[in-house]
């Protein structure tokens, strides 16, 4: 059962999950925001994927994103990326640099 079919069984709407590029934060933030809104049918997914095909790294995901750390700093991350982004576009337009 692919993602898309936890989601639309769970009356949610579908959406893709984003990869997050080593070096822009916008991208994380996608991501953050994508897991965020798929996290039940991503649960799901994952669950009957280590169930029905013994896949060991579902199991291993699942187990890892059902912990309350987890849950927690995907919640702060969903507060703080959109400043992040913010000030890095922010940076981008006016072309400042810092050096340290």
């Amino acid at each position: 059962m692919c993602i898309t079919s936890s989601q639309e069984a769970l009356g949610a709407k579908p959406i893709a999950l984003s990869e997050a590029t080593a070096k822009r934060w916008l991208s994380y933030e996608k991501s953050v925001s994508s897991i965020r809104k798929v996290f039940g049918p991503l649960i799901v997914s994952l669950e009957r994927e280590g169930s029905e095909r013994k896949c060991a790294k579902a199991r291993g995901l699942v187990a890892r994103l059902k912990k309350w750390r987890t849950v927690y700093i995907l919640e702060l991350l969903s507060v703080v990326m959109p400043t992040m982004s913010g000030i890095s576009q922010l940076f981008q337009v006016n072309g400042t640099q810092f050096v340290m």
